[in-house]
């Protein structure tokens, strides 16, 4: 028994120094590596004398800054200090899983850069199971909330793992749509794993760190706030971590293209959501399926396509560096131009009558002229040549108060 306390306690403790040295500023893979390849321990390394620290410093070709930084762990190390802040990790539950070892993620052994170092708190995702990242506009429209929602709570039901940023928009409404239904969800932040941001996703953050199969992860170090510089490198692990990627909504210059840049680099495969041909948060998907990416027509045949290429999507693939977005065929795929599988499409659920329960027949005729993009009231009168505006404008107003549409910026889309 008093041997089993020891050995925990030296497991324990070597721990504790690693998460010293994994924190010095600087401190990435190649350095972490180059130091693995001088075979002794953290807790040797932080207590060894000034002069052979300097040595190990050397050897590791680390840069003046992180040398220095390296220098500063050593001389501020205390052993009990040093399994406090380990032990305060394991309370919070947050566990972190070097490049390496044996629960560190196999998909990020394929990307270009991939991570020294993840902190998680919550459950580390599976290897075995089908991960899908869904990604898109922060500003979203009910639109793209809507297609968002829906294909979170289908691949939750699938058993499929939704894998986002928790950013406000598309992420976030996506992963509180699965995580509703009991799905594996995980978040990958621009900040450390006790640090909840956005602050308005705070109830989604809390369920994902006590969710069975699911969690929040991280590169930085528990503490490091969240800053603009971050957020882009978290995307490479958003799409390593995932085996499709959905895009949902996106500008033209939308930072969620930097994600899709980088799932192809990983050799990922891309669907995008089409939009109207005026609608600005369209422009990036719709360029993206001009591009090549696949078209996404309806989650039910979207799950089925990638369950009937599961095992394909699941083998380890070696980034490609010779795609890129900008004119290139993603995954050698043509795109598709029809679609014929006998199941709903989104024009199907737009198309579907909301119940009518309580309408009058005027107000069923100016429903039915809406959609969950916004229409004005002109636009609505110009296919109800037997009405007048004051009419249409007295009918929006009954169908807005009974709950059926929703007024944006002056003009009215349908209710969801």
């Amino acid at each position: 028994m008093e041997l089993m306390k020891e050995m925990k306690k030296s497991i324990s403790l070597e721990r504790a120094c690693l998460y010293q040295l994994l924190k010095a500023d600087g401190m990435g893979l190649k350095h972490y590596l180059r130091w693995r390849e001088l075979g002794i321990t953290a807790k040797e390394f932080l207590e060894s004398t000034e002069e052979k620290n300097k040595k190990y410093v050397m050897q590791m070709r680390a840069p003046e800054r992180l040398g220095r930084n390296l220098s500063e762990c050593r001389k501020n190390y205390m052993e009990e200090k040093a399994l406090q802040e380990y032990e305060a990790l394991q309370k919070e539950k947050i566990q972190f899983t070097i490049y390496g070892e044996a629960d560190y993620p196999g998909r990020l052994y394929d990307i270009p850069n991939p991570p020294m170092v993840l902190y998680c708190k919550g459950t580390m995702p599976k290897e075995d199971d089908l991960n899908v990242a869904i990604v898109g506009a922060r500003q979203c429209s009910q639109y793209g909330s809507y297609v968002a929602t829906e294909l979170a709570k289908e691949l939750a039901d699938a058993k499929i793992t939704l894998i986002s940023g928790m950013a406000r928009g598309i992420d976030g409404i996506s992963q509180e749509a699965a995580v509703q239904k009991n799905g594996s969800v995980y978040a990958v932040l621009g900040s450390g794993v006790d640090v909840c941001y956005p602050r308005s996703n705070a109830g989604l953050y809390e369920k994902l760190c006590i969710s069975p199969d699911c969690g929040v992860l991280s590169e930085y170090a528990p503490g490091t706030a969240a800053r603009a510089a971050l957020f882009p490198p978290r995307n490479r692990i958003i799409s390593g971590l995932s085996d499709v990627i959905v895009v949902v909504e996106a500008c033209l210059k939308s930072g969620t293209l930097i994600t899709v840049d980088m799932a192809l680099e990983q050799g990922k495969e891309v669907y995008a959501v089409p939009g109207r041909v005026t609608d600005r948060l369209s422009d990036g998907c719709n360029k993206l399926i001009r591009e090549g990416a696949t078209p996404f027509w309806s989650p039910a045949e979207f799950i089925r396509e990638i369950q009937e290429k599961k095992d394909s999507l699941l083998l380890r693939r070696q980034p490609d560096e010779s795609k890129s977005r900008m004119g290139q065929d993603f995954m050698g795929n043509k795109p598709k131009t029809t679609v014929n599988c006998g199941d709903r499409t989104y024009a199907d659920f737009l198309s579907e009558p909301k119940p009518s329960v309580g309408l009058t027949e005027t107000e069923k005729s100016v429903y039915a002229q809406c959609d969950l993009f916004p229409k004005s009231a002109d636009s609505i009168l110009a296919s109800l040549p037997q009405m007048n505006m004051p009419e249409v404008l007295c009918t929006l107003t009954m169908l807005e108060l009974k709950g059926c549409i929703t007024r944006v910026g002056g003009e009215y889309q349908k209710s969801i």
